[in-house]
């Protein structure tokens, strides 16, 4: 709940990465002990479209459940990699010098595959990284849809 405040706080960041809605919605759920419920985030027919939020929500739910270890708990250290992963990913900006950051994403991604491989079997370490390596993908679906289809509280 802290973090989220220290996040809330940080105007250009949100402004940055064009997140004044979602920042709104967020504040009403900051100091909520039990935690925000995608529900609470996008109430039904947010974006007018259900095939839409659909897509959304699936992508979002792929997210958030894949940080988890093989007895199922919140694995910290997979969130931050994966999350690495999202920050230096190239496809997301318009880049002078993309190179430089795909080569910080690899290097993130590499050290992925390692603590996988280091924490889990070989074959959930391989479904579980290439579970990830596909979150780029539902994580650029799920700001498209956010972009294109905006909520109007």
């Amino acid at each position: 709940s802290s973090q989220l405040k220290n996040l809330l706080e940080n105007q250009n960041m949100i402004k940055g990465l064009e997140l004044q809605d979602l920042q709104s919605r967020l504040s009403k759920y900051a100091s909520d002990k039990r935690g925000i419920s995608y529900d609470k985030l996008y109430p039904v027919s947010w974006a007018g479209d259900r095939q839409a939020e659909e897509r959304h929500r699936e992508a979002v739910f792929k997210i958030v459940d894949w940080p988890a270890d093989d007895k199922n708990k919140f694995d910290y250290l997979m969130a931050m990699l994966m999350t690495m992963i999202l920050v230096f990913n190239a496809d997301f900006y318009t880049l002078v010098n993309k190179e430089k950051v795909e080569k910080i994403q690899l290097k993130y991604i590499m050290i992925l595959q390692r603590f996988l491989r280091s924490k889990l079997s070989a074959k959930s370490a391989n479904t579980k990284f290439l579970e990830g390596m596909m979150l780029i993908a539902h994580a650029q679906e799920a700001w498209e849809i956010s972009s294109t289809f905006k909520y109007e509280s």
